[in-house]
C-alpha cells in the first residue's frame, strides 16, 4: 500500500491510502524521500499536491531496468517527448503532458511512477544528499528556465522583477553565472534577505531600476527577468531598446495584466512567456548545486510531513523567499 496527501480547503492535507502504483514500460517507481510543493497555488483542490520529488528508484518497468535502485530527482514536467511541441522544445506546451501536482497526480506520496526519460540521476558526479534537492525540480528550475531563455551572458545587465522564492533563486542562479541583477520587487522580506548576502535590490518601479542599472553602458541592451507577470507593465517601461524580457507564465503564476505594447514595439524589445522548465535543463542546474556555487540551505525550507499544513497556512498570507520541501519519513 502507498499513502498520499491530498489538497483541501486553503493548505489542509488529508491522507489518503492507495494501492501501490506499478511502473508500466519505460516508467520507475520512485519511493519519495522529499517532495517539492510549490508552486502549491496551482494544485487544484482534491489533488495531491508536489511538483518534483527525490527519492531511490525500487520498481522498474521494462526498458528502464537501468535505474534499479538509483537515487533520483523527477522534474516537475512529464512531456510525452514524441509531438512535434516537444521535439521542438516546447515541452511545457505538450499535448499528451502533465505537470506533477497541476494537471497530473503530485508526488507528496510515500511512492510514486515516473518517466525514466526524464530522471536525474544524483548519483556521482551529480551526488547531492538531502530532501532539499526535490526543488532543484520546482521552484529553482522555473527560474533556471527563466534564466536561459533569457540569454544572459557574464556581467551582462539583467533585473528580475518579482517576489518569493522563484525571484530569489533567479537571483542567485545570475550570480552562479557571472552576471549578478539588480531585483526590482515590492517584497520587504525578499529585499532584505538579498541585502544581507550583498544582492542589489530595490523598489519594483521603472524609475527604481533604471537607476540601478545608471553605471552601465546605456548602449548594451538588457535582459529582464520576470518572476511576478502582475510587474511586466512596469518591467517594460525600464527594458530600453532591443531588450530581450522573459515572463513567467506557468503554475503559480498570476495573470498578465493588459499590456500596452506601443513603447515596446518601437523600441524592438523582445518578449517572451516561460511556462516550464525543459527536463533537459534541469542536470545544468543540479551541477551548479552540486559544486556549490548555488546554496540550497539559502534557498529551499525542508520541512517534516507533520508540520506541512501549517507552514503552507503561513505562506499563502504571504510570499516567501525560500521554496518549501515536505521531507517523507522514511518507510
Amino acid at each position: 500500500m502507498a499513502r498520499a496527501w491530498r489538497k483541501g480547503d486553503d493548505a489542509t492535507l488529508s491522507e489518503l491510502t492507495l494501492a501501490a502504483p506499478t511502473p508500466g514500460e519505460g516508467r520507475v517507481l520512485v519511493e519519495v524521500e522529499g517532495a517539492a510543493i510549490d508552486p502549491f497555488a496551482a494544485t487544484p483542490r482534491g489533488r495531491v499536491p508536489g511538483v518534483a520529488a527525490v527519492g531511490r528508484v525500487r520498481a522498474v518497468g521494462a526498458a528502464a531496468g537501468e535505474w534499479q535502485d538509483a537515487r533520483v530527482l523527477v522534474p516537475m514536467l512529464a512531456p510525452c517527448g514524441e509531438c512535434d511541441r516537444c521535439r521542438r522544445g516546447g515541452v511545457a506546451l505538450c499535448p499528451d503532458g502533465a505537470a506533477h501536482g497541476v494537471d497530473g497526480p503530485g508526488t507528496l506520496a510515500t511512492t510514486i511512477t515516473a518517466a525514466a526519460r526524464w530522471l536525474v540521476r544524483l548519483e556521482a558526479p551529480l551526488a547531492l544528499p538531502g530532501p532539499a534537492a526535490a526543488a532543484l525540480g520546482g521552484e529553482l528550475a522555473l527560474a533556471y528556465a527563466l534564466y536561459a531563455r533569457a540569454g544572459v551572458g557574464p556581467r551582462e545587465p539583467t533585473i528580475v522583477w518579482g517576489r518569493g522564492a522563484i525571484a530569489r533563486a533567479a537571483a542567485a542562479i545570475l550570480d552562479a553565472k557571472g552576471a549578478p541583477a539588480h531585483v526590482a520587487t515590492d517584497d520587504p522580506a525578499l529585499a532584505e534577505a538579498l541585502r544581507a548576502r550583498g544582492t542589489s535590490a530595490g523598489e519594483a518601479t521603472a524609475a527604481a531600476a533604471t537607476a540601478a542599472l545608471a553605471g552601465h553602458d546605456p548602449r548594451r541592451p538588457r535582459r529582464v527577468i520576470v518572476t511576478a507577470p502582475e510587474l511586466l507593465p512596469a518591467a517594460l517601461e525600464a527594458a530600453g531598446p532591443r531588450a530581450t524580457v522573459v515572463t513567467l507564465a506557468g503554475p503559480g503564476a498570476a495573470a498578465a495584466p493588459a499590456l500596452a505594447l506601443d513603447r515596446a514595439l518601437a523600441t524592438e524589445v523582445t518578449l517572451t512567456g516561460v511556462a516550464g522548465c525543459h527536463p533537459d535543463l534541469v542536470p545544468e542546474l543540479v551541477a551548479l548545486a552540486v559544486r556549490g556555487e548555488l546554496a540550497l540551505d539559502e534557498l529551499v525550507e525542508v520541512v517534516p510531513l507533520a508540520e506541512a499544513a501549517a507552514h503552507l497556512g503561513a505562506r499563502q498570507a504571504a510570499p516567501t523567499p525560500r521554496s518549501l520541501v515536505v521531507a517523507l519519513p522514511a518507510a
